[in-house]
């Protein structure tokens, strides 16, 4: 009886393999934490490179698009500073906040708007538009319409010169 009481507490009894079992798995969960740490680390550090190449996309576009007037930009250049838009809107879901989301949602409409805008502006008021609504009965106030067209024209031009500028610093000077 005696030796199966021994045997017990023998096995009882922790041994070398078991405290180096112990410090393994000691070590194994400190390391762990240090690689998640590390991990998360690497992920902000990879958030910020992307925000700051995408800010850095955006401000070189609204340059391009600063002395903008509907015509001035060779199609091709405005084509591509169109698509770049589009990625640094598809982007910026993810990285801004809404309201910096807006803001390049409304510079991208903007910017497709712009050439119609000054087409209206500066050709004015077609005739048959005219000829139309007086036909429907309608009268018609060219010159408050030529108003209008001008008064949205020199806003979006304003936007692109100023505005935009504005609004960039007040959204996005936080992530420098």
């Amino acid at each position: 009886m005696s030796d199966i009481a021994n045997a017990i507490y023998n096995l009882a009894e922790p041994r070398l393999i078991d405290w180096a079992t112990l410090f393994v798995a000691i070590v194994s969960m400190i390391i762990a934490c240090f690689a998640a740490k590390f991990s998360l680390d690497q992920k902000k550090i990879s958030t910020r490179v992307e925000r700051n190449k995408v800010l850095e996309d955006l401000f070189e576009v609204l340059h391009i698009l600063k002395h903008y007037d509907g015509e001035n930009i060779d199609r091709n250049t405005l084509d591509k500073t169109f698509k770049r838009l589009q990625r640094i809107q598809l982007t910026c879901m993810e990285i801004f906040t809404p309201e910096g989301t807006a803001f390049v949602r409304e510079v991208l409409e903007k910017t497709h708007a712009m050439g119609t805008k000054a087409v209206a502006y500066k050709q004015g008021v077609p005739e048959t538009f005219i000829q139309m609504m007086e036909h429907s009965g309608n009268e018609v106030d060219i010159l408050s319409i030529k108003e209008k067209q001008r008064t949205t024209y020199e806003e979006y031009r304003l936007f692109f010169f100023k505005g935009a500028f504005d609004e960039f610093e007040r959204l996005f000077a936080k992530y420098k």
